[in-house]
C-alpha cells in the first residue's frame, strides 16, 4: 500500500496489455507500472519502450520515451533471475520490449538521424548526427566513426566518450559528391576501432536537393556540440533587399515540415529552426537558444537586416509571442498562428496557494522567464498580425482574441483575423503553401514591414538579463530584484536633455553616439547625469543608494547578461557533467547514474550530447570553456574544492550550510548554480545532497523541461513531491556580487 499525493490511499492492479503489446488507460496517466523479468543468466540485452518518462532497471533510473517517438533504445544489463522494472507513465500508454543481445559490443542505430540534404554542385562537408550504442561494461575511447560514399570517398573523425551501457549522439562527417545526381543517395556509416577496422556498419540515405530547393541544413550546437538542424526555403532571386522570415513549428512538427508549408517567394528566404525537437521545450529554454543559433546563421542569407520577421503557427505561435517580446528590436514583424501566450493562459501553471509566502514568491518568480504576460508590453514595437481559426479545439480562440484586445491598448499596429469555421490547422486554397501559416495578408504585411532606422523612443521590459537584455540603444545589466520585471523608457529629447524612467534596474548602459542625442547631458529618474563628451561606446550607469551615476564596466565578478541565473543557466554553455566517486558505493553510484540519466535526458528531449566524467578525471584548468555539472557533495566530489571552495552554499555529509544558515540530516537535497572562476561566463550547476535519501530526490525533479524552474539555489526535502512549497527548506537568489542576498531568500525551520 503506498499514497498518492493527495495522501490517498494506492494500490497496484494487475493490468494486461492488448494485442499490439500496449498498456493503455486512465490507470496509466501519472502511474507506476511494475514489470518483472525472469533472466537465466546475466546478459546484456536493449530495451526499447514507448510511453514512459523514466525508468528504473533494478533501481537505476533511465529515460523513457514520453512522447513515443520510438527510436530510443537504452543498452542494459539484466543480472540472472529476477529483474525489477519500474516505469513511470504520465500519457496513458506504455509499451515495453526487451530485445535481443547486441551484435557488437558497440553499434550504430540510424533511427534517430540528425542529417542534412545535399546541395547539388556543392562540395563542402556536412555534418550528421548518429546515434551509437556502448553495450559494454565500459567506457568507449579512441574509435572513430567513418562516412562512406558510393565511389568510395569516405570521411572520418573521432567519436567522443561513450559511456558504458549508454547512447549518444555524435557528429560524423559527409564528403558531398559533387556529381551526385537529384534524388536519393546512399552512405554506410560505420564505427571503426584504433586499428581501423570496422565493428558495426549502418547505410543512411540523404536527399540531393537543388539550391533553390527547400532543405534541411546542419550545424554544430555551441551549447553540447551537438549536430543540430534547420530547414530553410532559400529566396528565388538573390537580393539584398529580399526579407528574411523566421517561421516555428508547432509540437510535434518537423523544422523541414514547416518550411514545406510555404510557397516559395521571389523576394524572401524563409528558415525554420527545429526547437531540438518536435516538441523540445515549447520555444523556451534551449529551444530559445536554439532559435538564437538559427537567427544568427541565417544573417548569412541575403536580406535587408531592416526587413526581419517571425512567425510560427501552434507552440511555434507561443514561441512567436515570447520570442518576439523577449528581442522587441529583432523583427519589423511578427504574425502568430493559432498561438498561446503562456503556460498560465493555456494550460494552467503553478500560482502560490499563499500570495503572502514569501517562499511561494521566489518559487513563482523564478518561472516569470515563462510568464509572456509580464514582458508583453515590448510588443508595443513591431507590427503584428495575429491569425486564429474560430473552431480551434486545440488552441483556444480566446488566446488570440484577448491578445489582441490587450494589443489594442498599446499599439495601432496590429491586425486581427479570425477564420470562420476552421479549426488548428486549415487550408482552404488549392494554390502551394498551407493558408494557415502561409496567408496572403500576413505575407502582404511582411512585404512593407521595416524596422524603425535609428530611433530615439525606447519602452523595453525584461524579466532576466540573461535572457533578454537588450533593446535598440539601452541593455539592463543588473536587477534590483532578480527575474522581477525591470523596465527601462525613453523619449525623443527635449531641451537637450535626454530623459529616461527605470523600474526595478540597478545597473544598465547606453550605447547611442549621436552628439545632438547627450546635450546638456542624461536624465534619469528625473535625476541629472552629466556626460563630458560624446561617447565612443557604451556607457555604464549604476544606482546606488537612490542615485544615478557613471560607472565603470561589470567586473567579471558581478552578474551580468552573460552569467546571472537561474540554476538551469549552468546547462547552456558547452556543459561537462562530473560526478563523483569519493563516496560510498550508494553515494557513488546515485552520482553516475544521476549524470547518465540527465546525459540521456538531454539527448531525448533536446538532441544533446554531453560529455559524463568522473570527478578523477576532472582538470579545472583545462576545462575553463565549459560550464560544470556538478554531482555530489564536498565529501564525495573530489571537483568540489576546485570550483566551490568559495562559494556561500556548501554541502557535506549531512550536513548543509547556506551563509550563516546551517541544517542537518541525511534527507537533503539542493541545487544552486555559481560563477566559474577566471572565467567572464562560465557556471558551475551543482546537483547535490547530504546522503542517499537526499540525493535520490534530485532525481525526478526536471531539469529538461520547458515552464519549470528553480531560482539561483534551492535547499528541500523528499516530500517535495507530496508537500509541495511546503517541503523546501530554502531558496533564493543570490545578489548581483553572488553573495547571498537576505532580501531575495527565505529560510525555514532554521537550526
Amino acid at each position: 500500500m503506498i499514497s498518492d499525493p493527495a495522501g490517498k490511499d494506492a494500490t497496484w492492479t494487475k493490468i494486461s496489455a492488448n494485442k499490439d503489446g500496449w498498456f493503455e488507460g486512465d490507470a496509466l496517466d501519472n502511474a507506476y507500472v511494475y514489470i518483472p523479468f525472469q533472466s537465466p543468466d546475466e546478459r546484456t540485452v536493449i530495451l526499447s519502450a514507448q510511453g514512459d518518462s523514466a525508468v528504473y532497471i533494478n533501481g537505476t533510473i533511465r529515460t523513457g520515451d514520453p512522447y513515443q517517438y520510438g527510436y530510443l533504445e537504452l543498452p542494459i544489463q539484466l543480472h540472472k533471475g529476477r529483474n525489477d522494472l519500474l516505469f513511470v507513465c504520465s500519457r496513458g500508454r506504455l509499451r515495453a520490449e526487451l530485445k535481443v543481445k547486441p551484435t557488437n559490443f558497440v553499434t550504430v542505430n540510424t533511427g534517430d538521424l540528425t542529417a542534412p540534404d545535399l546541395i547539388k554542385g556543392e562540395k563542402k562537408e556536412q555534418c550528421v548526427g548518429v546515434v551509437v550504442s556502448n553495450n559494454s561494461d565500459h567506457d568507449i575511447t579512441g574509435y572513430r566513426i567513418r562516412t562512406t560514399r558510393a565511389d568510395g570517398v569516405n570521411t572520418q573523425i573521432e567519436i567522443p566518450t561513450v559511456p558504458a551501457m549508454s547512447i549518444r549522439k555524435v557528429p560524423a562527417k559527409i564528403s558531398a559528391d559533387p556529381n551526385a545526381k537529384l534524388g536519393n543517395v546512399d552512405y554506410i556509416v560505420s564505427i571503426v576501432d584504433p586499428t581501423n577496422k570496422p565493428i558495426d556498419s549502418q547505410k543512411i540515405t540523404l536527399r540531393v536537393v537543388q539550391p533553390l530547393d527547400t532543405q534541411k541544413r546542419t550545424f554544430i550546437s555551441g551549447i553540447d556540440g551537438s549536430v543540430q538542424y534547420y530547414a530553410v526555403t532559400p529566396a528565388q532571386k538573390t537580393s539584398s533587399q529580399n526579407a528574411l522570415v523566421m517561421s516555428l513549428h508547432g509540437a510535434s512538427v518537423e523544422a523541414l515540415g514547416q518550411a514545406q508549408a510555404y510557397a516559395p517567394k521571389d523576394w524572401a528566404s524563409l528558415v525554420a529552426p527545429t526547437n531540438r525537437r518536435p516538441y523540445g521545450f515549447d520555444w523556451e529554454d534551449w529551444g530559445r537558444l536554439d532559435f538564437n543559433e538559427v537567427f544568427q546563421i541565417a544573417q548569412t542569407f541575403p536580406h535587408d537586416p531592416q526587413r526581419v520577421m517571425l512567425t510560427g503557427h501552434s507552440m511555434g505561435g507561443h514561441g512567436t509571442w515570447s520570442i518576439g517580446s523577449w528581442y522587441p528590436g529583432s523583427f519589423a514583424a511578427i504574425a502568430p498562428s493559432a498561438g498561446w501566450l503562456s503556460f498560465w493562459t493555456y494550460t494552467g501553471a503553478y500560482e502560490p496557494k499563499n500570495p503572502d509566502d514569501p517562499m511561494e514568491q521566489i518559487l513563482r518568480r523564478a518561472e516569470n522567464s515563462s510568464d509572456t504576460a509580464t514582458f508583453r508590453s515590448n510588443l508595443v514595437q513591431p507590427s503584428i498580425y495575429i491569425l486564429h481559426g474560430d473552431k480551434d479545439d486545440n488552441v483556444p480562440v480566446a488566446e488570440a482574441r484577448n491578445m489582441f484586445e490587450y494589443l489594442k491598448k498599446i499599439t495601432d499596429r496590429a491586425q486581427y483575423f479570425e477564420q470562420p469555421g476552421a479549426g488548428h490547422w486549415w487550408d482552404n486554397n488549392p494554390a502551394p503553401g498551407a493558408d494557415c501559416v502561409d496567408w496572403a495578408p500576413m505575407f502582404k504585411m511582411f512585404r512593407s514591414a521595416t524596422l524603425p532606422v535609428a530611433p530615439l523612443e525606447v519602452d523595453f521590459t525584461t524579466v532576466n538579463p540573461a535572457v533578454s537584455s537588450t533593446c535598440r540603444f539601452v541593455s539592463i545589466l543588473q536587477q534590483q530584484k532578480s527575474l522581477a520585471p525591470s523596465r527601462v523608457r525613453f523619449s525623443s529629447p527635449i531641451g537637450g536633455v535626454f530623459s529616461g524612467q527605470t523600474e526595478n534596474v540597478q545597473t544598465l548602459s547606453i550605447d547611442y553616439m549621436q552628439p545632438q542625442l547627450w546635450g546638456l547631458g542624461l536624465s534619469l529618474d528625473g535625476q541629472r547625469v552629466m556626460v563630458d563628451n560624446v561617447p565612443k561606446g557604451p556607457v555604464v550607469f549604476r544606482k546606488a543608494y537612490g542615485t544615478w551615476s557613471i560607472a565603470p564596466s561589470l567586473k567579471d565578478t558581478e552578474k551580468s547578461p552573460m552569467r546571472g541565473g537561474p540554476f538551469k543557466q549552468a546547462f547552456q554553455r558547452n556543459m561537462l557533467f562530473v560526478y563523483g566517486t569519493q563516496g560510498t558505493a550508494d553515494e557513488n553510484s546515485w552520482a553516475n547514474a544521476k549524470a547518465h540519466y540527465d546525459a540521456e535526458s538531454f539527448y531525448y528531449r533536446g538532441n544533446g550530447a554531453v560529455d559524463v566524467i568522473p570527478d578523477k578525471a576532472f582538470n579545472n584548468n583545462k576545462t575553463k570553456n565549459r560550464n560544470v555539472i556538478l554531482y555530489g557533495n564536498a565529501d564525495t566530489n573530489s571537483a568540489w574544492d576546485s570550483l566551490l571552495r568559495e562559494s556561500p552554499v556548501q554541502v557535506r555529509r549531512g550536513a548543509l550550510g547556506v551563509g550563516e544558515h546551517l541544517y542537518s540530516g541525511a534527507d537533503l537535497s539542493c541545487m544552486f548554480l555559481w560563477p566559474r572562476k577566471g572565467t567572464k561566463d562560465g557556471l558551475v550547476g551543482v546537483i547535490s545532497g547530504t546522503g542517499p535519501i537526499g540525493f535520490r530526490a534530485n532525481d525526478r525533479l526536471p531539469i529538461f523541461l520547458s515552464g519549470c524552474e528553480y531560482p539561483d539555489w534551492i535547499v528541500f526535502r523528499p516530500n517535495v513531491f507530496t508537500a509541495g512549497p511546503a517541503a523546501t527548506v530554502a531558496a533564493g537568489f543570490f545578489d548581483s556580487d553572488w553573495r547571498i542576498d537576505a532580501n531575495q531568500s527565505e529560510f525555514k525551520n532554521r537550526e
